[in-house]
């Protein structure tokens, strides 16, 4: 599965709180028009300053000022919505999953250890959070914001916008490259980590299985050389995404 297709899938599971997530989506083009608004009134008014029509000044002061307070309350309003989304989303998906775990076969349950389950619970939710978290608060705007400034920039000075389309085109290569090359060892290093919680699951569940039998001193130094491994997969793929 791509990058895009996980990505939509992730949106996807808003679709419970459908109608917030429209107005959010509303709201983020709002927000995209304030931000790309602000910088043409602030220009208006450095011209006016210039050519010393103080009638004119007055009023884009106010219209950059209004536009500026409604901004800060559109960006305020949106990270509230989008926090509060986000967290009962989370919490929603997490009981999804414990519910549809439970109701597997104990077939299933002998060969994944419960650390794993656990792992994949806990860290899962909170990767779905920030994607969510960040879609509404960051990504939705920038995008929107993007698709109306090329067109405008195109219109006001065509060779200054290719020029910009040719830096972000770069930029997002360069991004994709440095994640396909990081993909693959950081689900080594994902695998890793699940093994590192079946581990510590079946050490902790069995507690005082291990005491009895004084093998706790074999299990902490097995953890301690599992955690060792995970550092060595983990430093070249941040080594390759800083080199990208």
């Amino acid at each position: 599965m791509s990058l895009l297709q996980v990505y939509a899938r992730v949106i996807a599971l808003l679709a419970p709180e459908k109608a917030l997530a429209v107005m959010l989506v509303i709201a983020n083009l709002i927000l995209a028009g304030i931000m790309l608004a602000e910088p043409w009134l602030f220009g208006h008014v450095i011209d006016s300053l210039v050519a010393q029509r103080h009638a004119d000044v007055w009023f884009y002061i106010g219209a950059w000022a209004a536009f500026g307070l409604c901004g800060i309350g559109a960006g305020a309003a949106i990270s509230l919505q989008a926090d509060r989304m986000a967290h009962r989303r989370r919490l929603a998906v997490i009981a999804q999953f414990f519910e549809h775990a439970v109701a597997l076969p104990l077939a299933f349950h002998g060969e994944h250890h419960t650390g794993r389950l656990l792992r994949i619970m806990h860290a899962g939710g909170g990767s779905l959070f920030s994607i969510w978290l960040g879609f509404l608060r960051e990504h939705l705007a920038t995008l929107l914001s993007i698709l109306v400034m090329l067109p405008l920039a195109l219109s006001i000075n065509w060779k200054l916008a290719l020029l910009m389309t040719t830096l972000m085109a770069s930029f997002a290569v360069f991004n994709a490259v440095a994640m396909r090359r990081t993909d693959a060892a950081q689900l080594r290093v994902e695998r890793l980590h699940q093994e590192m919680a079946e581990r510590t699951g079946d050490v902790l569940s069995n507690a005082l299985v291990v005491q009895s039998f004084t093998g706790h001193e074999a299990e902490v130094a097995n953890i301690r050389e599992l955690t060792q491994r995970v550092l060595d997969a983990q430093y070249p793929v941040l080594r390759g995404a800083q080199m990208a």
